[in-house]
């Protein structure tokens, strides 16, 4: 059984929004659910910048990072 929640993918990719996968994109309780529930309780609430390259003149999605600040 997956999560119902719609997690605002398509076709695959991630929205800028999401850089990684969130528990939705799993099976309900499976270990990658958790673990994906795990890293998303554990991100909220530290600051990071997030670094945003965009491609001018190319069908690329842009790339997206995160660094944590200390």
């Amino acid at each position: 059984m997956r999560n119902s929640g719609d997690s605002g993918r398509s076709q695959g990719r991630l929205h800028a929004t999401e850089l990684r996968p969130g528990p939705a994109d799993f099976p309900l309780g499976s270990l990658q659910s958790r673990a994906a529930a795990r890293a998303v309780m554990e991100q909220k609430g530290r600051p990071v910048m997030r670094i945003v390259i965009e491609y001018i003149g190319r069908d690329r999605p842009p790339r997206i990072m995160e660094v944590p600040l200390k």
